[in-house]
Parts: C-alpha cells; structure tokens; sequence
C-alpha cells in the first residue's frame, strides 16, 4: 500500500533508526501500527504521540486523515509487552 510505504519514510526521515511496523488496516480504511524509537525514552506518552502527529500532519496534510492508531515504545518497552 503506498500510503504505509509514505509513512514509513515520513517514520524514517523524522525518527532516525526507528523500526516502525505499519499495515493497512482493511476495515477502517486506515494505517495502523507501531513505531519503535529509542528517541521516545525522554518523552512522556502525549509528548510522543503530539511528535508523532506533529510530523505527520506537517507531512501529509489533510492525508493525515488516512493514519488511524500508531503506538509509540522504545524498543526495550516493546520487547517487556512482547514477554508478557
């Protein structure tokens, strides 16, 4: 899907040596997924996810519309739920 192809370069650009995990959710219509980053270790879960949105409005505009749910670990709280 191209839109998640575009994120992921927005991800990568925006978040060096993030990994982040996007599909295209059938259906909503929308990307969902998970960006890993060890970037967001200094911020709190809404200072995360405003960075995150900030980009991708700046990026995509009113396509933003097309991103449902993207959660923001680093990698070390991705792996500790991944154990669980």
């Amino acid at each position: 899907m191209e839109t998640v192809e575009r994120i992921r370069q927005i991800a990568a650009e925006s978040f060096p040596g993030c990994d982040p995990r996007l599909e295209w959710d059938e259906d909503l219509q929308k990307v969902v997924g998970v960006i890993i980053w060890d970037g967001f270790g200094k911020l709190d879960h809404a200072s995360r996810q405003g960075k995150l949105w900030k980009v991708l409005k700046d990026a995509l505009g009113a396509d933003a519309q097309q991103v449902s749910l993207l959660l923001t670990y680093t990698p070390r709280e991705y792996n500790t739920m991944m154990a669980a």
